[in-house]
């Protein structure tokens, strides 16, 4: 199996587009369910990130895609959120490519990334019905901590999430 993970290309904004509008279906699709019962709107979620790719930008952001044997399996960002800190978006492994161990290759190539640019903090969110997430975060030494000032997960969903923070 050939793993890559790498910074987006302008070439490859239409695969983003895909995986986005994948990752953000899924999650449409569970906050819909009991105990949630929240209408995310996926097409402006995506128009959104598309519109602010700047945020996950070099040197301080990423974007960055995961292909395996030549298909985008996966995506996982990073973007700066104040002075020395970083906060991981997005991570998204396609259905089929789930028990490879990407999520791994992912978080370690993130941190890398953060270290490198002298972060010493890198937050995150995610939700409570995401478990092998949250599993895979605290493997790799997150905890769980408060809501962030540069959260964007709307406050009604906040008794139903997890806010995570790592110190580098």
């Amino acid at each position: 199996m050939g793993v890559q993970i790498f910074q987006y290309k302008e070439s490859q904004l239409e695969e983003i587009r895909i995986i986005l509008n994948e990752f953000l279906s899924f999650l449409a699709n569970e906050l819909n369910k009991l105990p949630w019962f929240f209408n995310l709107d996926v097409e402006h979620e995506v128009d959104f990130t598309m519109k602010n790719l700047d945020k996950f930008a070099e040197p301080d952001g990423r974007l960055l895609l995961v292909e395996v044997d030549g298909q985008i399996a996966g995506t996982i960002s990073l973007r700066k959120i104040r002075g020395d800190c970083g906060e991981i978006k997005r991570m998204y492994i396609k259905p089929e490519f789930r028990g490879k161990k990407l999520g791994n290759l992912m978080i370690e190539k993130v941190i890398n990334i953060s270290e490198e640019n002298g972060f010493s903090k890198l937050f995150l969110d995610t939700s409570l019905f995401m478990s092998s997430a949250v599993s895979l975060y605290k493997k790799f030494g997150f905890k769980e901590t408060d809501s962030y000032p540069e959260c964007i997960v709307p406050k009604e969903l906040w008794d139903k999430w997890i806010f995570m923070m790592k110190e580098l």
